[in-house]
């Protein structure tokens, strides 16, 4: 991916404005289906534990998408970008 931001001192240019926006609006798609996504593999866990489902293949593959997510997110807390 070519970057379209250039960082200098405490200002940002941006190559392409079309562009960056357009690459914005797919990056806020991508970062709220994440959080959506989070919060329907947490309501699925719960009724998989609540229904004594834990040992399925299922639970074990939600809940390493789990963890995959909060690593997502946590990287983009490290940058300022999570709410």
């Amino acid at each position: 991916m070519e970057r379209l931001t250039i960082k200098k001192e405490e200002k940002i240019l941006v190559k392409d404005f079309d562009e960056a926006c357009k690459r914005l609006s797919q990056f806020e798609d991508f970062y709220f289906n994440l959080i959506e996504n989070q919060k329907k593999i947490s309501e699925q866990i719960q009724w998989m534990q609540e229904n004594q489902m834990t040992k399925q293949y299922r639970y074990r593959e939600l809940s390493a998408n789990k963890v995959t997510n909060n690593l997502v997110l946590r990287m983009l807390k490290e940058y300022g970008i999570k709410e």
